[in-house]
C-alpha cells in the first residue's frame, strides 16, 4: 500500500507538474508588481485629469446661448466679477512703497557747503585788488562758477557781502537745508516743491534783506533733494497681496434659477454659475495633464519604495499590496465625487465635506487592514491632493490631514473594541473644532461656521465611518483579512470551527479555550493584540479535529501511542500543525490566524517520544546524524509576540493540568522553568520579546493559573478517598526530559481497546507524506507483531526497573504528547 503511493510521489510527471506549479508562481510574482503599479498610475491619472459630469455646455464669455438654461440644484459660487472688482478696489488702496535714501541728506548738506566754499575762493580772489574796480567785478562775476545758478545780482551780491553778513547766509542757509531734509520727500509728487515753499516761509524771519533771501532760496532749491524713491516691484507686491487678501465674492444659486435663456448673451456671471454646477469643461492644456501624470508617478512610486523598505511583508503579499491600490483609488474617487463632481470651486462649498470624508475612510482602512505607519503617509499625502483639487484652499489641506489622523488613532483605539460609535463621535467633535477654528483663522462668518458645522457632523464623520465599516466587512473575507469585525465574529463559541472542535475534540477544545484566556491576558500585559491572542490560542489546535483519538486530552480509554514506536508517534503529533493550516485555509481564516496556528510549536522537540527512541536504540550513545530533527516540529519559530504568547500559553497549560495540588510555588517553578526552556531553544529568536516582556508575561500567567489551579476542600463523604489526578491530564513533551520524569503518576485502570490494524495504517491515513524509510519501516508489520514486540519490550522494561520507574514509564505512556 506504501511502496505504489510513494513511487507515485516520485514519479516525473508528477514532480513536473510540481516544477511547473513553482515556475509559474516565481513568474507571477515577477510581473504582478510592475502590472500593478502601472495600472494605479493609468487610473490615478485618468481620475485626476478628467471632470466628471463636465463638458456638456461648451460657451464662453460673449456668445449667444442657444438655450434655456436652469441650475439643477443649489450651489454656492464665486462670482469672478465683482470680486475683481473688490480685488481692484484693494489694489489702489495700497500705497506705494518708497525706499529711504540714507545718502540723501548728507549730500544736500555738502552741495550747500561746497556752494558757499567755492564762493568764499572767488570771494578771496577778488578782494585781493584792493580798491575794487568795476571792472575786476564784472569779470569776477563773468567767470565766476555759480553764473548758471545765480543771476549777475546775485552774484555780485554774493562776492561783495561784508564777511559777517556772508557767514550769517551761510549758516542760515545750512540749517534750513538740514531742517527740509528731515522731513519726508518723495520722488513723486509734490514733496520737494512744497519742502522749499516751506523753506521760503522760514526765509522770512531769518534773513531781514530780500536780495539775502533771494540768494538763500536758490541755494536751498539747488541743495534739496527727495529722500525717499519710488519702489515699482515692492509696490506691485503689495497690491498683489492685497488682491490675494481679499475673499472671493461668494453667491448662490438655487435650484430651478434660469443662469440663461435662449438667445442671451454669455456673461461672466452666468459663467461663473455653469462653472460650480460642473455643466462647463475649461478646456485642458497639455502642460496640465502632463503636470498631473509627473505628479502621480512620483507620488505612486515614493509609496511603493517606502512599503518595500519599511513593510517587506507587505510588499510581497500580492493581495496585500493590490488592497491598498484599490483603497487609494477609490480615495481619490471620492476626491473627485467632492471636487469636480458636486462643481466645489469654492471654500465654503459644503460638498467638499464628501472628500474629507473618503480620505478619512481611506487611512482607517489601511490601519485596520494593513499599517498604522503607512496609514499616515497616505493620509498626508490625499491632504496635500485635496488642497490642490479643492481650488488651492488650505483649510482642505489640514482639515483632510486632522480628520485622517484622528481617524487613525481611532481605529487604533476602538478596533479591539469594536466601538463604532465612538470613532464617530470622535471625528464628529473633531471636525467640527476645525471649522470653527479654521473659520476665526480665515475670518469666516457666523452662518458659514454654522454650515460648515451641520456638514462636519452629517456628512463627514457618519460617511467616514459608514466607508470604514462597510470597507471592512466587504474586503476581510475575499483578501483573508484580519478586521476588527472578523476578529469578533471569530471569538463567538457558536462559530463553526469551535463548534466542530467541541463535538470531535472536547478535550482540545477546554484547552484551547484556557490557552485563549492565558494568551489575552499576556498579551494585555505586554500591550499586544489580545484579541488577537485569544482568537489564536482558541484556533491553535484545530487540527486535531481530524484525529482527535491520538491525543491524550481526548481519550477516554487507552492511549493510542503505547502501541506504536515513538518515531510514528512523533509523527502523527506533528501532523497536527499542518492539518491545523490546511483546515484554517480551507475555513478562510485569516493569515494571522494561520500564522499563530503553524508556529504555535516552532520547532520544538517532542521530547518524550525522542528519549523513547533514544533507549530503544540503545540508551542514546551514539545519537544518529539528523535523528533529532524527526523529533522536532517543522516551524517556523514565532515571527510575531503574538504567536509566541500562544506557544508559551499551550506549553502552560498542559503542564499545570498534570500539577496535583499545585501551590503559588509550584506554579511559580513551573512557569518559569517552561519560559526559560522556551528561550534557551531559541523559539523566541525571530520574534521582538524582550526580556521584560517575558517577566511580565510569567506573571500574567500566574495569575490566571492561581485563580484556576487552586486546593479545593474534599467533601464529607470524600475524606476518606485518595484523590489521584485526573486520567486526561496533558503532558508537555516540550519540557526538559527531567522535568517531565519527575511527573506524577497517573491511574491507568481504564478498559483498553484496540484502535488501528497497523502502524502502517495510520501513517498512510495521518502523514502520506511521511519519510521513506519510516513507511517501509511500519509497512509490513501487523498488528500482532506490534503487540508482541511490545510485550517483551515491556517486561524488559519491568524487569529492569525500580517500582518508581516502572511508575514514570507507566505515566508517560499513558500521556499524549502533542505539546
Amino acid at each position: 500500500m506504501i511502496k505504489p503511493f510513494n513511487r507515485l510521489l516520485r514519479s516525473r510527471p508528477l514532480l513536473a507538474f510540481h516544477e511547473r506549479q513553482k515556475n509559474q508562481e516565481r513568474n507571477l510574482n515577477r510581473i504582478f508588481s510592475p502590472l500593478l503599479i502601472v495600472g494605479t498610475i493609468l487610473l490615478l491619472t485618468l481620475l485626476l485629469a478628467y471632470q466628471p459630469g463636465a463638458g456638456h455646455i461648451y460657451l464662453r464669455v460673449g456668445e449667444v446661448s442657444p438655450r434655456e438654461i436652469r441650475a439643477s440644484r443649489s450651489v454656492f459660487y464665486v462670482d469672478t466679477t465683482k470680486t475683481h472688482r473688490l480685488q481692484e478696489a484693494a489694489a489702489e488702496a495700497v500705497h506705494p512703497v518708497f525706499d529711504p535714501d540714507d545718502k540723501a541728506n548728507v549730500e544736500a548738506m555738502r552741495t550747500v557747503a561746497q556752494l558757499f566754499e567755492r564762493m568764499q575762493t572767488e570771494r578771496a580772489a577778488l578782494q585781493a585788488h584792493n580798491p575794487i574796480h568795476a571792472v575786476n567785478l564784472h569779470n569776477a562775476v563773468v567767470s565766476s562758477q555759480f553764473t548758471s545758478l545765480l543771476p549777475s545780482d546775485a552774484l555780485r551780491r554774493m562776492l561783495t557781502l561784508p564777511e559777517p553778513v556772508f557767514q550769517r547766509l551761510q549758516q542760515v542757509t545750512s540749517r534750513l537745508v538740514s531742517t527740509a531734509m528731515e522731513r519726508e520727500i518723495r520722488d513723486q509728487g509734490t514733496d520737494l516743491k512744497d519742502a522749499i515753499v516751506q523753506t521760503s516761509e522760514a526765509l522770512d524771519n531769518a534773513l531781514p534783506d530780500a536780495q539775502d533771501r533771494v540768494i538763500a532760496r536758490m541755494v536751498i532749491a539747488h541743495a534739496l533733494r527727495p529722500n525717499l524713491h519710488f519702489n515699482a516691484l515692492k509696490t506691485a507686491r503689495a497690491r498683489e497681496a492685497a488682491m490675494h487678501s481679499v475673499r472671493p465674492y461668494i453667491d448662490r444659486v438655487f435650484m430651478g434659477d434660469r443662469i440663461l435663456a435662449p438667445g442671451e448673451i454669455v456673461t461672466q456671471q452666468a459663467l461663473d454659475k455653469l462653472t460650480a454646477l460642473g455643466l462647463v469643461n475649461p478646456r485642458e492644456e497639455l502642460a496640465t495633464n502632463v503636470a498631473i501624470a509627473i505628479l502621480t508617478v512620483l507620488m505612486v512610486l515614493a509609496i511603493n519604495y517606502y512599503i518595500a523598505v519599511n513593510l517587506p511583508q507587505v510588499y510581497r503579499n500580492r493581495r496585500r499590496m493590490a488592497l491598498l491600490w484599490t483603497i487609494v483609488v477609490l480615495a481619490v474617487f471620492g476626491l473627485k465625487a467632492g471636487a469636480v463632481l458636486f462643481g466645489m470651486t469654492v471654500a465654503n462649498g459644503q460638498p467638499g465635506y464628501l472628500s474629507i470624508a473618503s480620505v478619512t475612510a481611506m487611512g482607517m482602512l489601511v490601519c485596520a487592514l494593513i499599517d498604522m505607519n503607512l496609514a499616515v503617509l497616505l493620509v498626508a499625502v490625499m491632504a496635500a491632493l485635496t488642497g490642490i483639487l479643492m481650488n488651492h484652499e488650505v483649510r482642505f489641506t489640514v482639515m483632510t490631514l486632522v480628520s485622517g489622523l484622528v481617524g487613525i488613532m481611532g481605529v487604533q483605539v476602538t478596533k479591539r473594541k469594536n466601538r463604532l460609535l465612538m470613532l464617530l463621535l470622535t471625528l464628529a467633535i473633531v471636525n467640527v473644532a476645525m471649522v470653527w477654528l479654521l473659520g476665526m483663522l480665515f475670518d469666516d462668518e457666523t452662518a458659514d461656521m454654522l454650515r460648515g458645522t451641520l456638514w462636519a457632523v452629517i456628512l463627514t464623520a457618519p460617511v467616514a465611518t459608514f466607508l470604514y465599516w462597510i470597507g471592512t466587512l466587504a474586503l476581510e473575507k475575499p483578501f483573508g483579512l484580519l478586521t476588527p469585525f472578523l476578529l469578533m465574529e471569530l471569538s463567538s463559541t457558536d462559530h463553526p470551527l469551535l463548534q466542530k472542535l467541541c463535538a470531535l475534540a472536547p478535550g482540545t477544545y477546554a484547552h484551547s479555550m484556557m490557552v485563549g484566556t492565558l494568551a489575552e491576558a499576556a498579551a494585555r500585559a505586554i500591550g499586544a493584540d489580545t484579541l488577537l491572542c485569544r482568537i489564536g490560542g482558541y484556533y491553535h489546535d484545530i487540527g486535531k479535529m481530524d484525529h482527535p483519538e491520538f491525543f491524550v486530552e481526548n481519550q477516554r480509554r487507552e492511549n493510542v501511542h503505547s502501541r506504536l514506536s515513538p518515531s510514528l508517534s512523533a509523527i502523527i503529533i506533528i501532523a497536527h500543525v499542518r492539518d491545523g493550516v490546511k483546515i484554517a485555509k480551507a475555513a478562510r481564516l485569516p493569515q494571522e490566524i494561520c500564522d499563530i496556528i503553524e508556529q504555535h510549536h516552532g520547532t520544538t522537540l517532542i521530547s518524550y517520544f525522542y528519549h523513547r527512541a533514544l533507549m530503544d536504540n540503545g540508551g542514546g550513545d551514539e545519537i544518529p546524524l539528523g535523528f533529532e530533527k524527526r523529533f522536532r516540529y517543522p516551524g517556523p519559530k514565532p515571527q510575531t509576540r503574538e504567536a509566541a504568547i500562544v506557544m508559551m500559553a499551550d506549553s502552560v497549560e498542559a503542564a499545570a493540568r498534570s500539577l496535583e495540588n499545585p501551590d503559588p510555588e509550584q506554579l511559580h517553578r513551573l512557569v518559569e522553568e517552561i519560559l526559560h526552556h522556551k528561550a534557551e531553544d531559541g523559539q523566541f529568536d525571530e520574534c521582538p520579546l524582550t526580556f521584560r516582556d517575558m517577566r511580565l508575561i510569567s506573571d500574567a500567567f500566574l495569575r490566571i493559573l492561581q485563580a484556576i489551579c487552586h486546593r479545593r476542600v474534599p467533601y464529607p463523604d470524600q475524606g476518606n478517598t485518595v484523590v489521584k489526578p485526573d486520567a486526561l491530564a496533558t503532558f508537555d513533551a516540550n519540557l526538559p526530559i527531567e522535568q517531565e520524569i519527575e511527573r506524577k503518576d497517573v491511574s491507568s485502570s481504564l478498559l483498553l481497546e484496540p484502535y488501528v490494524d497497523t502502524e502502517a495504517s495510520v501513517l498512510s491515513s495521518i502523514v502520506p507524506e511521511a519519510a521513506e524509510a519510516e513507511r517501509e519501516t511500519y509497512a509490513h508489520r501487523d498488528l500482532s507483531q506490534l503487540s508482541q514486540e511490545s510485550s517483551d519490550t515491556a517486561a524488559s522494561t519491568r524487569r529492569s526497573s525500580t517500582p518508581s520507574k516502572r511508575r514514570k514509564e507507566s505515566r508517560r505512556s499513558e500521556h499524549s504528547t502533542d505539546k
